[in-house]
């Protein structure tokens, strides 16, 4: 099935006249805050090597800190429209010559351009962490996150073992092996859903999004692979869900490893989005069950060689 949305056409110019604007904005609004901004996004840009999206730098949370002291949730929020409409400039700019994304470019200006639609009507108070929409939005704007059709992928992470210790001999045994064969739990790329991307929430959007990862991996000797955890990677939802069954099958019959982990928040979607798992939960035929997928890169690269089908 093909997503429904075609997609939209970022307006370059016209983005990089809302970023100018943005920032004449803040420095009318606060002066102090604006000469803040380019430490701010070069903040961003640096972030420690291995540290998730949304897990915070002092110093990030620090200068927020000192944001909010000055003008409170009103002016964050400006502080943080205009980082990300400045971020997407730039990060556009890099994009263009990226060794890896490059080819992300179209994906890119899609997201863009719908963030950038949101941002008027985004309430000040959740335009800053830990909100999950905002912080994907800032690292997607300062080149932290790169978007790949159904999901965004946050490169150079490792998979966290101390969730795997809490899931079981069984998971623990299966993990080790799987690590070791391709080397160690890190650095992989991560996989994430994203509220503007749900337009490519089909099969022809996933295996898109996968081809993407995989030319990206061709280019990136040193990445392991790619990894992510979600409760739609329940082999169980063949019987269940047979319409998204797709999302298991798809990477487990090209090389994918799929290990049960403990549950985490990511189950309540499974109960939230179907009145039909809804109703096998109440009558004890199901129960939501979070999976981490681990796609090495030797079988990514692979399935990418030969014809990405």
């Amino acid at each position: 099935m093909r997503p429904t949305d075609p997609g939209r056409t970022l307006d370059v110019p016209a983005l990089a006249d809302a970023a100018g604007e943005a920032q004449d904005a803040l420095r009318r609004m606060d002066p102090i805050a604006a000469a803040e901004l380019p430490k701010y996004l070069a903040a961003h840009e640096a972030w420690p090597e291995g540290w998730a999206y949304g897990r915070v730098p002092a110093a990030v949370a620090e200068q927020i800190r000192a944001v909010h002291q000055r003008g409170g949730d009103e002016l964050v929020g400006t502080f943080h429209r205009t980082t990300i409409l400045t971020g997407l400039v730039a990060t556009r700019e890099r994009l263009v010559v990226h060794d890896r994304w490059a080819h992300a470019l179209p994906c890119f200006d899609d997201a863009a351009a719908r963030i950038v639609d949101a941002l008027p009507a985004t309430p000040d108070e959740v335009l800053t962490y830990p909100h999950d929409a905002f912080s994907k939005n800032v690292a997607l704007a300062t080149g932290r996150l790169w978007h790949a059709k159904a999901q965004l992928v946050e490169p150079r992470l490792g998979v966290a073992r101390g969730r795997l210790l809490r899931s079981g001999a069984g998971t623990i045994a299966r993990a080790a092996a799987v690590l070791a064969r391709i080397g160690g739990h890190a650095p992989l790329y991560e996989i994430h859903t994203y509220e503007h991307l749900l337009h490519w929430f089909t099969e022809d959007g996933w295996s898109e999004c996968y081809r993407m990862i995989a030319l990206a991996l061709s280019r990136d000797p040193a990445a392991r692979g790619v990894f992510g955890t979600a409760w739609f990677f329940d082999p169980a939802l063949a019987e269940v869900s047979p319409r998204i069954a797709y999302l298991y099958r798809f990477p487990a019959d090209r090389g994918a490893v799929f290990l049960r982990v403990r549950n985490g928040h990511g189950v309540e979607a499974a109960l939230s989005k179907s009145e039909t798992r809804r109703q096998l939960f109440a009558e004890g035929k199901y129960a939501p069950q979070e999976y981490l997928m681990i796609w090495p890169r030797a079988a990514m690269v692979d399935w990418l060689r030969s014809g990405a089908a």
